[in-house]
């Protein structure tokens, strides 16, 4: 079925969420507490799937931390939770410091209420009013899902609530393209910290140091001018990072470079040369598309 994906809002994060349907009570066998993130606020995502004559369902939600950007998930995701129980229709994660410490608890009514309103509505996901959860209903309901995570540093820097109705790459490539715009402008960032580096490197270090650099250097360097080719009004002495910018305004490009990025040889800026071929290819293909060769 058609994959959509969008943008839910931001929620913040202490260090500790709980991973359930709302309904439970802490204790519960099929929900996860105490369960360790990296702090700070995260951006949500929800992939929608259109499912014919059962309407639009929740196939996804993804929490992103924001120091990172979808496309840099691609390939990285792994099960952290096999088995979520849900039974109220709805999964989310939320902040140890909001989820009610039992159903006894004066706050746990207003809390699952606020969640079913949500899940109930019309989008069937959304931010809870204090920002600190988000949840959505769970694809066709009840039934036990998947928790997948990202971690850098060793630490959860992304969560993925799976409702087992899509596959993961064309899950990942509708939400990437919800921020491809920002993705392509990280890259380029990390493009213009590493010429930059070297500028200010070569005032430092001694003459091996600085040839070593050089090497690594210049594949950046081709790697930048490579995308401004793919600009349509770029001329050889235009200023390299200005154009990277302007080229970000250009959403066919843009599309490409998603779909590019997605690939099995996706950037990996732990590896210039391997990032360098494969860009190259990609550059290639798009001006002979689109300029008719280079």
């Amino acid at each position: 079925m058609n994959t959509t994906s969008k943008y839910v809002g931001t929620v913040e994060f202490s260090g500790k969420v709980v991973v359930s349907d709302p309904c439970y009570p802490r204790g519960t066998f099929c929900m996860k507490t105490d369960f360790p993130i990296k702090p700070g606020r995260y951006q949500v995502f929800a992939t929608i799937s259109d499912e014919g004559q059962f309407g639009l369902r929740v196939a996804a939600l993804m929490f992103t931390h924001e120091d990172f950007y979808p496309w840099t998930f691609s390939q990285k995701w792994k099960v952290a939770i096999p088995s979520l129980g849900v039974d109220s229709g709805q999964c989310g994660i939320f902040d140890d410091a909001i989820y009610p410490q039992s159903k006894a608890h004066p706050e746990y009514q207003p809390f699952y209420d606020e969640c079913c309103e949500i899940t109930l509505a019309d989008e069937q996901t959304g931010i809870l009013q204090s920002g600190m959860g988000a949840l959505s209903s769970s694809g066709f309901g009840d039934g036990s899902y998947a928790l997948s995570i990202v971690e850098s540093d060793s630490e959860t820097v992304g969560l993925l609530l799976d409702y087992a109705l899509v596959e993961m790459k064309p899950l990942m490539l509708s939400l990437l393209q919800q921020m491809a715009s920002e993705a392509i402008s990280e890259i380029i960032d990390c493009i213009t910290a590493e010429i930059n580096a070297f500028r200010e490197a070569t005032y430092k270090l001694s003459g091996k140091e600085v040839y070593d650099m050089g090497f690594e250097i210049h594949l950046w360097e081709e790697m930048a001018y490579l995308l401004c080719e793919c600009f349509e009004d770029y001329e050889e002495d235009d200023d390299i990072l200005t154009v990277l910018k302007q080229l970000t305004a250009g959403s066919g490009f843009i599309s490409a470079f998603v779909n590019w990025a997605m690939s099995s040889e996706s950037v990996d800026v732990t590896n210039t040369e391997r990032t360098y071929d494969t860009l190259e290819r990609f550059c290639d293909d798009w001006l002979s598309e689109h300029k008719g060769g280079s």
